[in-house]
Parts: structure tokens; sequence; C-alpha cells
């Protein structure tokens, strides 16, 4: 193999590989900044929970019935039966 050979192979792997590197970093930035955003509680969502009472998931108004809540609801229904 002489070099001209293995430089034509070498820089698309090398180019790809920057790619993966840089498509990881960003997805891990991506995720990081995601559940910061996630996990905080807007005043207006402690302001309306305060304010009203709130017994099942039909009582909170339908942008904040999320499926996790649904999931939990469902799952808390099913399992309670047979815990120990």
């Amino acid at each position: 193999m002489n070099i001209p050979t293995t430089i034509c192979a070498l820089v698309p792997l090398v180019g790809m590989l920057g790619l993966i590197v840089i498509a990881a970093v960003m997805g891990l930035i991506i995720t990081i900044t995601d559940k910061k955003e996630h996990n905080e509680i807007s005043t207006n969502d402690i302001d309306y929970l305060s304010t009203k009472k709130i017994n099942t998931i039909q009582d909170l108004p339908k942008e904040k019935q999320t499926i996790q809540l649904k999931f939990t609801g469902i799952k808390s229904r099913i399992c309670a039966p047979y815990r120990k």
C-alpha cells in the first residue's frame, strides 16, 4: 500500500469518527438540559396545586395529565391487591 491510498482510506474514517463524536456530545448536552428543565417546577404549578383540591388525575387540566401519571394510576390500581 502506498501513501496516497492510505490517506484516501483514512480521511473518510477520521471524518466519520469525528461526526460520531460530535453527535454523541450533542446528544449528551441535550439530554442534560432536558432533564434540568423537566425537573423544575414552575411557580404557576405550585400556585395551582395549592389552591385546588386534587384527588384524582381527572381533576388536573388536560395538559397536566401526563402519560407517566396515567401509568402510575393504572399500576397502583392493578398492583394494590397483590401487595404483601
